[in-house]
């Protein structure tokens, strides 16, 4: 029986797929994180109408203090995005 074979089209497409994930920090992490700054994005925690964002930030920046400022970024605006439905 003869093993199927890619095409070389095939190959760019998944190297270029591989390719586009970063922040494998992040990645790791994720699940983890998501349970500490989940409170910050409920809608029955908010201070006036405000969101509590912020401060989902200084918590991801205090428990994981060897993740960059965009890493940072990038986590709690992920979260964010899980916890409120947004897509973008």
């Amino acid at each position: 029986m003869t093993e199927p074979t890619t095409s070389a089209a095939e190959r760019d497409w998944s190297e270029s797929q591989t390719e586009r994930r970063r922040h494998h920090r992040v990645r790791a992490i994720f699940e983890e994180a998501s349970v500490l700054i989940k409170p910050f994005f409920s809608s029955d925690n908010q201070w006036g109408s405000a969101s509590l964002e912020l401060l989902a930030y200084r918590t991801v920046r205090e428990r994981y203090p060897e993740l960059s400022p965009v890493e940072v970024h990038v986590l709690v605006t992920a979260c964010r995005r899980v916890f409120t439905g947004v897509r973008g």
